[in-house]
């Protein structure tokens, strides 16, 4: 790809596409997936007859891992970008996480709920818990790693109060609530 860049061979590929060349940046992971995108568009467009590009393209078998290997940081870049989407929370990130564990073991290392670097695991654990339901089933360090976040009786005392003094809702509007009431759970 850097090869593509200077002046003579830029001028050449200009000639065919509007598409440019995009270098790694060794600090972004997801530049090595622009790169990697981008060689394949560029593909059908480098002169393989040009004997200074032919000696650095890479021969057939290389060309296959390398798909292969685009195919999965396709899945990759799918699951680091969709946690910045709207409507996202820990659950759904530990599911697709998980799920991209499932199919790539050696991501455990980074990705797992115990891996070096979650700065909590066990709020982080202890927060998947709670979404999925099953607050009940909170270990200790769970407990003390959501302590701050648990609801406060009497709150939920006033809520009761403030439920039972609102007969002017709905039916529709008391039997949600009623619901979203009886869902509660301590944090």
């Amino acid at each position: 790809m850097v090869k593509l860049r200077t002046l003579h061979h830029s001028a050449k590929l200009r000639f065919q596409t509007d598409l440019r060349t995009i270098i790694r940046q060794h600090t972004r992971w997801g530049s090595s997936f622009a790169t990697l995108s981008r060689y394949f568009e560029l593909l059908p467009f480098i002169d393989s007859e040009d004997e200074e590009l032919a000696e650095l393209l890479p021969h057939a078998a290389s060309k296959r891992r390398l798909r292969d290997l685009l195919g999965e940081l396709k899945d990759v870049e799918s699951v680091s970008k969709a946690p910045q989407g709207s409507d996202v929370d820990l659950l759904d990130v530990r599911v697709w996480f998980d799920g991209l564990i499932a199919e790539m073991p050696s991501y455990a290392r980074y990705l797992a709920p115990r891996a070096d670097i979650v700065h909590s695991p066990d709020f982080e654990a202890g927060c998947v818990r709670v979404l999925k339901g099953q607050a009940k089933h909170l270990i200790r360090a769970e407990m003390v790693a959501l302590e701050s976040f648990m609801v406060d009786p009497r709150a939920q005392d006033r809520a009761t109060d403030e439920e039972q003094a609102d007969a002017s809702a709905s039916f529709v509007e008391r039997i949600q609530k009623r619901r979203r009431l009886d869902e509660r759970q301590p944090y």
